[in-house]
């Protein structure tokens, strides 16, 4: 099964995405960075709804932008904003 990366500017996103799509919380994937394993047919649906897809090049600055966010250092602990700019 060929399976995507599913990530979001913050966590919050993330998880309504991923209710929207069917996934289960149990699913998330925090350890590296926050994300979820998205099946291509569970991917379909996300970009219906409005996700973005990205080129697997892109992915490290995004990646690296995210990080630098002040919240991303707290969002184990669920300091979050609703959007961030």
């Amino acid at each position: 099964m060929v399976m995507c990366h599913m990530i979001a500017d913050n966590l919050l996103e993330l998880h309504e995405m991923a209710v929207a799509i069917g996934m289960r919380r149990e699913w998330f994937q925090p350890a590296s960075f926050p994300h979820y394993d998205v099946s291509l047919s569970r991917r379909v649906r996300a970009v219906a709804l409005g996700a973005v897809e990205v080129d697997l090049r892109a992915m490290p600055a995004i990646m690296r932008q995210i990080r630098a966010q002040p919240w991303f250092d707290g969002w184990a602990t669920g300091a979050l904003t609703r959007r961030l700019p």
